[in-house]
């Protein structure tokens, strides 16, 4: 606003002896002289400023404009307060706070001025919480919170009201003096307000079982009946360690149980879970169950043979348990195959004379059985048994063992004959036959070398019926 000369004439006078600008000045003697270039106003912008801390600044600009109302620049103005215990002005129209209060602001030149106010007032510009997160383990615990008001400039507004509220009132509430209540589980945001500024603390209500941990976190077993066990640590939400125990089961109980006391034992090969539960919490633990072979067993018979001779042997496996493990895949080996060799299904073949192992193995476990070959020739042979009766009709068998020094080997071969096949009759394998009654001899003979007899009787057809054959 421009303000009538007679009122401002004091005014004026004093801000130009502020100012150090007289009449006389030359800055003023350059302004135009002409009727149209007279001054005519002066405007100060903005009309009012508000300062919210102490030491705040703000500028304030003047306009000066002819009688026609062109604007003029270059001219000296002179600034002052009229109020400098509350703000203070520089030449530059620059005004700083200085107290909480009102000012009022003149500028000037020769017989105009113009005026603004200013209000310090000191403002909350920020709200410090004492903590930023808090938790409450307890319903119906508490935990106070504290705030602390600043102005714009740092300095602390301790009368400065604070409001606190909560996001969630059913999981904790706050009182007007900060002080946070549980209610119920969950996440809640509380809010401390001054004014404008504001800030908040996330506070997380957990009660009870928080974390279960379960170690070991998996399990191997390598025999049925093997055992293993787990504990449990169960913490709540701070970490503190609760006296709850977990209780424990398993998915598949035919692969593998556990006891109340997390005592695990595999029942058979597959694989599992275990699952540890303490109120809602879960935690599991992978169980696989197998079976490590621990020893091999060899069967089959030893002994010698002669070459060319084969002899079948199997092989079982067991757990360190003693349990059976079922389709498992032998390795078989022989420890001199000029003497024996032996096939991946453990058939083995004498080659030469002279003593080898025929082994089975299965990782780590294995098992072996002696065979002797001979190079000598079979020199005897035995046939069983020394006598048959047997009807019209029917069969019986006749075996044969072969001997070298008296030593009886395996793969000996004989011819099989009849005396009289008009009575009895005998196959390549040793299978008698009864033709008709009467008597005869059945003869195995190997070579030159060794030779025996079978006496067979032939009694007439059973009327009851045929016996069947030995």
């Amino acid at each position: 606003m421009t303000y009538p000369k007679i009122d401002m004439r004091s005014t004026l006078l004093a801000a130009l002896v502020v100012a150090g600008c007289t009449a006389d000045d030359t800055r003023i003697g350059r302004l135009p002289l002409e009727p149209s270039g007279a001054l005519g106003t002066i405007e100060i912008t903005p009309p009012s400023m508000f300062l919210g801390f102490l030491g705040a600044q703000g500028v304030f600009r003047a306009g000066l404009a002819t009688v026609d109302g062109d604007s003029i620049s270059g001219v000296s103005l002179a600034w002052m307060s009229l109020n400098p215990e509350v703000a203070t002005v520089d030449g530059s129209g620059v005004v700083t706070a200085i107290q909480e209060g009102s000012a009022r602001i003149v500028v000037g030149v020769l017989n105009l001025a113009d005026t603004a106010d200013v209000q310090v007032l000191r403002v909350p510009s920020v709200v410090r919480l004492t903590a930023d997160t808090a938790l409450i383990t307890e319903l119906g615990a508490t935990v106070q919170l504290g705030a602390t008001v600043v102005d714009g400039g740092g300095v602390t507004l301790s009368t400065a009201p604070v409001t606190w509220t909560s996001s969630d009132t059913s999981i904790v509430r706050v009182s007007s003096t900060g002080t946070v209540t549980s209610v119920g589980q969950g996440v809640a945001t509380v809010t401390a307000r001054s004014d404008a500024a504001g800030a908040s603390a996330r506070i997380r209500v957990s009660v009870g079982p928080s974390t279960l941990s379960v170690t070991p976190n998996s399990i191997a077993l390598t025999a049925l009946g093997d055992t293993a066990r787990v504990s449990s640590t169960v913490r709540d939400a701070r970490g503190d360690l609760l006296e709850s125990t977990a209780t424990y089961t398993t998915v598949d109980t035919t692969i593998a149980v556990v006891s109340a006391d997390g005592l695990i034992t595999g029942r058979k090969t597959g694989t599992t879970q275990l699952q540890a539960r303490a109120d809602s919490l879960l935690s599991t633990v992978q169980i696989s169950v197998s079976q490590v072979a621990d020893s091999v067993v060899v069967t089959g018979a030893s002994g010698t043979l002669i070459p060319g001779a084969t002899r079948a042997f199997s092989a079982s496996a067991f757990d360190s348990n003693a349990n059976p493990i079922g389709s498992v895949a032998f390795v078989w080996t022989s420890t001199d195959t000029s003497v024996v060799t032996v096939s991946g299904t453990g058939v083995a073949t004498a080659k030469g004379g002279g003593t080898a192992f025929v082994k089975a193995r299965v990782g780590t476990a294995s098992d072996s059985v002696a065979i002797t070959v001979t190079a000598l020739p079979i020199d005897s042979l035995a046939a069983a048994p020394d006598t048959v009766t047997l009807a019209v009709g029917d069969s019986a068998q006749v075996t044969l063992r072969f001997f070298v020094g008296g030593t009886e080997v395996t793969g000996g071969t004989a011819t099989f004959s009849s005396d009289s096949t008009a009575i009895a009759t005998v196959n390549a394998s040793g299978l008698v036959k009864g033709v008709a009654e009467g008597a005869t001899w059945i003869r195995a003979v190997r070579d030159t070398t060794a030779a025996d007899s079978v006496r067979v009787t032939v009694t007439a057809p059973s009327t009851s019926g045929s016996p069947g054959g030995r």
